[in-house]
């Protein structure tokens, strides 16, 4: 193998290993290390969820239907008026809420309810709270053994299915339920529109896509020389190149 294929095959994996490294631990970090201030509706959610600790006030008042994460098909037992300043809680807690939500979609401003994009029973009791969690970890262990290069391929493929679940809930599940989607599964875009603050609305979609790809090509890559895996496990053998001369 010529020099520069053999440092090619070494370092594009670790490139890929680092990128995806610094983005996912970033990631799970944030889910994990810091608080975030949720509404009074958000934190009825998480109260019907149990994942937080509800007053033992009773509310006075009513909660509109629909987004409070019931934890069966009956009225849930926490409303909003149980929390009138909201609560403070790990950030990983939104992607519970809006696994609650994705199964349970609110009712729209013509008072139709849509499809939901995540099965119910996946959202039943703690279930939101546990797979919310587990993508956190994953993307935060994930990230480190990748940057260690160990268990490369495992790490690798988790995140894949991380990034597939973003797609999904952030994205081509909210298109189709609209009923507006493009081809059918992409969000109802311009080409180059813009939101508010000036972003290009497709960069989310296409950043995930990045991330998706370059996990996936880890995946089928390995881990490469510049790893704890090549060390502990080793590698493939080098085959020699057998070339024949012809003389006239």
């Amino acid at each position: 193998m010529r020099l520069r294929d053999s440092i090619g095959l070494t370092l594009s994996p670790f490139i890929l290993r680092v990128v995806l490294a610094i983005t996912f631990i970033w990631a799970g970090a944030g889910m994990l290390l810091p608080t975030h201030q949720f509404t009074p509706e958000q934190g009825a959610a998480l109260a019907n969820m149990g994942a937080i600790e509800a007053p033992a006030v009773a509310p006075l008042s009513p909660a509109p239907s629909g987004d409070l994460g019931a934890t069966t098909d009956a009225a849930p037992k926490y409303l909003p008026g149980q929390f009138p300043e909201g609560v403070q809680a790990r950030p990983v807690l939104r992607l519970a809420i809006l696994l609650d939500q994705a199964a349970r979609p609110p009712f729209n401003d013509d008072g139709v309810e849509p499809k939901p994009i995540w099965p119910l029973e996946l959202a039943k009791g703690r279930w939101p709270v546990y797979l919310a969690y587990a993508v956190a970890v994953t993307e935060l262990v994930g990230g480190m053994a990748l940057l260690l290069g160990l268990f490369t391929r495992l790490s690798a493929l988790g995140l894949v299915g991380v990034m597939l679940g973003a797609i999904w809930l952030t994205e081509i599940g909210p298109a189709v339920q609209s009923g507006h989607a493009l081809f059918g599964i992409l969000p109802a875009h311009g080409a180059f529109d813009h939101d508010a603050s000036g972003k290009p609305v497709w960069m989310p979609l296409l950043w995930q896509l990045s991330l998706l790809g370059a996990a996936g090509a880890v995946f089928f890559l390995g881990a490469g020389g510049l790893s704890l895996d090549r060390i502990i496990f080793g590698g493939p053998r080098p085959r020699a190149v057998e070339t024949s001369e012809k003389h006239d």
